[in-house]
């Protein structure tokens, strides 16, 4: 499945001249790709300044962080998931592998290494994935390499890519799922406030699943976020026609 978004995502930087692609979905029946107008191909940190908590499950995901959570919160909720579900992880003893450079001074070489504070939930010998200190819902997690690639997801090579893919599947059937005995989690590629792969995971209860009626604001350039919030409906229009008819060449 996301083999052949990673794919698609390729062709359509060219056809829309764009530096990247975002990537958001609550559900594998519908995954949305956002071109990313107005960042530029050599990388700079580009957050948004909007903060955004949620109690529960709004009826879409959003990569607005909230502010940081309180630490023995985090703690709690990652002892809810490490005693859930199979894991053997001890914080004094977790797997400080780092496949790159050991004095990479990127925030997650830094906390691959061990170096800084943490919620491990989940390793191997090739990621990892924590709680992220910002979540703006319960348990809201990242996954990462242990070596600094890109954050251009949807362009990482194919190796590359399918072995962060399965790790993200792991997390998510023997972790969050398992852990928090849900249903769904989003999905979120971005990797525009830290340049180094990341995937950011956001649970879903269906028990707070709910028709959400709001829309999100039209954006002509990236305003720092993503959103599975449907904007309103626009009529096809001669750009969208060029684009559907390059893409079904593409295809032909």
């Amino acid at each position: 499945m996301f083999e052949s978004v990673r794919k698609i995502s390729q062709i359509l930087i060219k056809i829309l001249k764009v530096s990247r692609l975002a990537l958001a979905t609550t559900s594998l029946d519908e995954i949305l790709l956002f071109p990313l107008y107005g960042v530029s191909k050599d990388w700079s940190p580009i957050k948004s300044v909007e903060k955004s908590f949620f109690t529960k499950y709004p009826g879409y995901i959003t990569s607005i962080d909230a502010d940081m959570q309180d630490k023995d919160i985090l703690e709690s909720n990652m002892n809810t998931i490490l005693n859930n579900t199979d894991s053997k992880l001890i914080e004094k003893s977790f797997d400080k592998s780092f496949l790159g450079d050991p004095d990479d001074q990127n925030l997650f070489a830094k906390l691959t290494r061990g170096e800084i504070q943490q919620f491990r939930i989940w390793e191997n010998s090739s990621h990892l994935a924590f709680l992220t200190p910002f979540p703006n819902i319960e348990y809201a997690s990242v996954v990462i390499p242990r070596k600094h690639l890109s954050s251009n997801i949807l362009s990482l090579d194919k190796q590359n890519f399918n072995d962060l893919m399965a790790a993200v599947y792991t997390v998510i059937n023997e972790v969050l799922l398992k852990a928090l005995n849900i249903k769904r989690v989003g999905i979120i590629f971005e990797g525009m406030e830290i340049d180094y792969a990341h995937v950011k995971l956001y649970p879903i209860d269906s028990k707070n699943d709910i028709i959400n009626n709001k829309t999100a604001k039209y954006w002509e350039k990236y305003p720092g976020f993503v959103t599975t919030l449907k904007s309103v409906k626009i009529s096809p229009t001669e750009s969208l026609n060029f684009l559907h008819e390059q893409l079904s060449n593409c295809f032909d």
